[in-house]
């Protein structure tokens, strides 16, 4: 009998330590970075080699947002010859519960994947429909990858319907923003930054029309889908988005088109760029470096003219944390040292208003 227990221990723990933790597949460490070269595709799936940019990813803390443990990473795209002087504008907020890794949707980025559909048909087509604001309802935490998750099932990450009537139209239509997602069989794949065993997703981003009478089936006017392999303490690896044509005969508006576009890593390699040269002519506010810092970091700006300067620290909440500057300021460079000893782990905000020119970055202390 104690055989019998003994073994039956040993394969629940051998499946236990089988099982695929969503963690895993993120970064292994905070400061961890990532570059991406992106490369838009044609209609026939070609690259556009002379529209390529680059993307630097950084995975700078860890923090709570809305309920969740979040982990934060920095996104930063632009020229390859001057990714590394430029700022990290953007933030993307995953968290990882067992096998799942869901990420929070804030408004700038359903901005970003939504600029996917943009074109002067479609929103001819859409009439006076403010998108933005109905996608704003969709801020909250979604499910993202499921490494446990059956082959080819498709789940529904998040989906937002509303009713209006178009131009030309007698009667309403209800509009559907639906997110799918479904594993398919793992891939190997082999990059500028090496190769890797991935597990590969695929997800579908589809703006549609519900039918009016039962079942009310969904027919998406455009739909994107994106395939994505993910590396075990790599992230993300590669991604493609295929090009599509978008039907909206039914609004009137014929058929559109819509590039694709692939993101694959390469290795991240500093370069030195030179310093802007007008930046001696203009009111600016630098990037504090070193960022992220722990627990002392200067903050730059330049003066084109002599100003009323007030410079300002605050919380992820608005709260006024500190006032380093206060005063009447000569036109100028300035450097001022910030000690932020007395403050958690998170990301804060500085902003600098001189005269008519305001201007906020982001920041993250990391102790």
């Amino acid at each position: 009998m104690n055989k019998w227990v003994t073994i039956t221990l040993i394969f629940l723990l051998s499946v236990g330590g089988l099982a695929q933790q969503a963690i895993d597949y993120f970064h292994s460490e905070i400061g961890a970075t990532m570059t991406y070269k992106i490369v838009p595709l044609d209609s026939l799936g070609n690259p556009i080699a002379d529209s390529t940019i680059y993307e630097r990813d950084l995975y700078a803390a860890v923090g709570d947002v809305e309920g969740k443990t979040a982990h934060f990473l920095l996104i930063k795209t632009g020229p390859k010859a001057t990714l590394d002087a430029q700022a990290y504008r953007d933030t993307l907020y995953y968290n990882f519960e067992g096998s799942v890794t869901s990420q929070y949707l804030d408004l700038a980025y359903i901005e970003s994947i939504m600029g996917q559909f943009s074109g002067a048909k479609l929103d001819s087509a859409l009439g006076d429909f403010d998108l933005m604001a109905f996608l704003k309802a969709l801020e909250k935490w979604y499910p993202m990858f499921d490494y446990q998750a059956p082959l080819e099932q498709e789940a529904i990450m998040f989906q937002r319907d509303t009713t209006l009537t178009l131009p030309g139209l007698p009667f309403p239509l209800t509009f559907r923003l639906q997110a799918t997602n479904k594993r398919v069989a793992d891939e190997t794949i082999t990059t500028e930054l090496g190769t890797f065993d991935c597990k590969k997703f695929v997800q579908s981003l589809a703006l549609g029309i519900v039918s009016p009478l039962p079942p009310y089936a969904f027919t998406p006017l455009a739909e994107l889908p994106e395939a994505i392999w993910i590396a075990e303490d790599n992230w993300i690896v590669r991604s493609r988005i295929a090009p599509v044509e978008i039907d909206l005969t039914l609004l009137g508006e014929g058929v559109i088109k819509i590039n694709g576009l692939l993101r694959e890593a390469i290795p991240t390699t500093a370069e030195k760029v030179k310093r802007d040269k007008t930046f001696a002519e203009k009111f600016d506010l630098l990037q504090n470096y070193p960022n992220p810092f722990n627990a002392s970091t200067t903050i730059r700006y330049h003066l084109k003219n002599a100003a009323e300067v007030r410079l300002e620290i605050y919380d992820m909440i608005g709260r006024n944390i500190a006032t380093l500057v206060n005063d009447a300021q000569a036109a100028g460079e300035y450097s001022i040292n910030y000690q932020a000893d007395y403050l958690p782990s998170g990301v804060y905000y500085y902003k600098l208003t001189a005269g008519n020119y305001v201007k906020t970055k982001k920041m993250i202390l990391l102790k």
